[in-house]
């Protein structure tokens, strides 16, 4: 994990430069968002290394796309006259957001419901937990920083937190020395 104030070209060239050309070769994959300008300067930088969509961004593309065709399927029952059917499909937004596991029993219900009546609208689900649970690992530093004044503090506390970091361990545990008191008999 690295953190730099900017979001341009010039800020992540000075993250490849602070790698070296050895350590960039040996780059295979690259999480990016849809801006150009980052896969411009990580194909310019690591040419070994295949752009991926970052998983973020990803869910919030299909979270559109499902949105949009949870929209199309109602207005296509309201027209249809399939009124009760039309209705169900109203809230329903939630339960095709949720991870199955985090369900709660009303929202299992429309799920199988909708996997039941409509197939197409129940193949349109996705989730963005990870992404977001780490968001809110962000936000729980900030917040307990109460507001940092400066953002190399507040980028090593996120990446203290978040990144991570592992302490090397002692081979044994440190020796505890205890002195003897002295006697002025």
């Amino acid at each position: 994990m690295w953190a730099a104030v900017g979001r341009d070209k010039a800020t992540l060239r000075g993250f490849f430069d602070l790698l070296g050309p050895q350590r960039c070769e040996r780059i295979h994959l690259v999480g990016v968002d849809a801006a150009e300008w980052i896969g411009q300067v990580v194909q310019e930088r690591c040419l070994n290394a295949t752009l991926c969509t970052d998983a973020f961004h990803v869910v919030a593309w299909c979270t559109a796309t499902l949105d949009e065709v949870r929209r199309e399927v109602w207005n296509e029952a309201r027209k249809a006259g399939m009124t009760q059917h039309a209705e169900e499909l109203k809230r329903t937004r939630y339960a095709l957001w949720r991870n199955p596991e985090d369900l709660t029993a009303r929202q299992e219900a429309k799920l199988s419901w909708i996997a039941k009546f409509n197939a197409r609208l129940y193949r349109a689900g996705a989730s963005n937990g990870p992404t977001e649970g780490l968001n809110l690992c962000v936000k729980k530093v900030k917040q307990a920083g109460r507001g940092f004044t400066c953002f190399e503090h507040y980028r090593l506390r996120v990446l203290l937190h978040a990144g991570g970091v592992t302490w090397p361990r002692r081979a044994s545990p440190p020796r505890i020395r205890t002195r003897t008191p002295h006697s002025n008999a």
